[in-house]
């Protein structure tokens, strides 16, 4: 009986625990990818994010979505900035409710320095397969119905590497790998995460 009772609670425990949204990286495309002389890169990446809410009596309403692209480490990610935009207006997902987002982002005669354009080239002429990074930052409420979630609630995601798959002499670059998840960033400390929020606004 009593061990009855301990698996009973924990299965509820287990159902009825919050759980964070969940991203996925579904398909991903580079177009018109060229370095000039000067190392200013010009892109266009399309792409199509999975929303998942895995919660099942909770839904989440999604007040706020930016993405930044990235390359190179993600510790580095905000001063290796190359494009970014909020996504979509504020969206909800029911229970268990999967959606996706799909998007582009640009950038023109970015300048990356000798460095980074450097890589960029190598890794075009070596594996032929170039690596970026994306950084979701979300703003969410829960569905607590009639409670009042005090939220929203913050969240930095991670999707690194998304590789890129290019043919000889292509600008043209494809995701290698799909579905890709995306993973929650635990690593900042308060004071980190404190400006984070203040610079994503």
């Amino acid at each position: 009986m009593v061990v009855l009772l301990a698996v009973i609670l924990q299965s509820s425990r287990i159902y009825y625990m919050p759980r964070s949204p969940q991203f996925w990286v579904d398909s991903a495309a580079i177009s018109q990818l060229s370095m000039s002389d000067n190392y200013e890169l010009t892109a266009t990446w399309h792409l199509t994010l999975f929303v998942v809410n895995p919660n099942q009596i909770l839904g989440l309403h999604y007040e706020s979505l930016k993405v930044m692209l990235f390359y190179g480490d993600k510790e580095n990610s905000h001063k290796q900035t190359l494009a970014g935009q909020p996504v979509f207006p504020p969206f909800f997902l029911s229970t268990r409710e999967v959606t996706n987002l799909k998007f582009m982002l640009a950038t023109k005669k970015a300048y990356v320095g000798k460095e980074v354009a450097n890589k960029i080239r190598e890794e075009m002429a070596g594996e032929s397969l170039v690596r970026f990074g994306l950084s979701l930052f979300v703003w969410y409420r829960r569905d607590v119905k009639p409670l009042i979630d005090p939220g929203p609630r913050f969240l930095r995601i991670f999707c690194d590497p998304v590789e890129f798959g290019f043919t000889l002499n292509d600008r043209i670059g494809n995701l290698t790998a799909r579905p890709m998840a995306c993973k929650l960033d635990n690593t900042l400390g308060r004071e980190r995460w404190t400006l984070l929020l203040d610079e994503n606004r």
